[in-house]
């Protein structure tokens, strides 16, 4: 089990996704669990108190398509190099979409060199949005979380 962590660049968001293990090889579905957690206010205060972020969405076993989770990695590391925004669908049959990019986006200050992270996950019944603003030390923490979480889940 290897976890692939994008934090914000305020480091009050993020998203972390869980590899738990191949579902199936041909094509390669991947089983995941996703964390998204943001700090927000706790009229209660016992968020402050425990030491937790006030608002955590999961997702739990989410099939990902492991190409497309592999083409994600190399998104990752041109963006690193070039900049370029991008957009991958990491699940898309019938009833259910999750969709993962890195752009700009309207609801965020966002720059080139600070994007927005977004990933967009639509099921049966079910339909949930995380969005950020990262920066080059978050996509390389991206980057290389991902790398190793692959590798360790495919025994590479």
């Amino acid at each position: 089990m290897t976890a692939w962590r994008f934090p914000s660049n305020m480091g009050s968001e993020e998203l972390v996704c869980t590899l738990l293990r191949i579902a199936s090889r041909d094509p390669e579905w991947i089983e995941c669990d996703l964390v998204a957690s943001a700090e927000a206010s706790d009229p209660s205060g016992a968020a402050q108190r425990e030491g937790r972020p006030f608002e955590r969405l999961c997702l739990s076993s989410i099939l990902v398509s492991g190409t497309q989770l592999s083409q994600v990695e190399a998104d990752l590391e041109t963006w690193l190099r070039t900049g370029l925004p991008f957009q991958r669908e990491l699940r898309d049959v019938p009833g259910q979409q999750m969709l993962l990019s890195l752009r700009a986006d309207a609801r965020l200050i966002t720059s080139p060199e600070k994007p927005a992270l977004i990933l967009t996950y639509r099921g049966s019944g079910i339909e949930a949005s995380f969005y950020t603003v990262v920066d080059q030390s978050c996509v390389r923490i991206a980057h290389e979380t991902l790398r190793a979480a692959l590798r360790s889940l495919r025994g590479a």
